[in-house]
């Protein structure tokens, strides 16, 4: 039986070196390059200390932050159960209702997804008009 020399790689050598001292394109980059100057953060570091610094002081009384009013239409998790509760006593139902599957309601009136621009459509129709809603739907 006939043994087969494996070739040696680059990769084979130690340090990740060719002989010619080029590296290859897996090896580990020198810390040098990456290591930072002792005091110096990066531009985004030094606004999210700020904003913190910022927002502990806004808790702790001492200044007022800017507030941003959200539109009265806008469909907020705390909206989007209301109008759910106003048709549905649960999730389950509401999908049996209207399609729309309960784990995705969930997610709405939980705040962890926001809907698209045809579901916030069709949860403002549910919500004004749900006798029509439900004919339209129909299965």
């Amino acid at each position: 039986m006939a043994t087969i020399k494996k070739q040696r790689s680059a990769r084979d050598k130690p340090g990740g070196f060719r002989e010619s001292g080029a590296r290859w394109r897996g090896a580990p980059r020198a810390r040098a390059r990456t290591a930072k100057v002792a005091g110096k953060g990066s531009r985004v570091g030094d606004d999210l200390v700020e904003a913190f610094e910022q927002m502990a002081a806004h808790l702790r009384g001492e200044i007022e932050l800017e507030a941003h009013e959200v539109p009265g239409g806008a469909m907020t998790p705390a909206r989007i159960k209301a109008i759910r509760a106003k048709v549905a006593s649960s999730t389950k139902e509401f999908e049996r209702l209207f399609g729309i599957p309960a784990r995705t309601m969930e997610s709405y009136e939980q705040g962890r997804r926001n809907p698209d621009g045809a579901m916030r459509a069709l949860l403002r129709i549910i919500d004004r008009e749900p006798v029509a809603a439900r004919r339209a739907l129909a299965r």
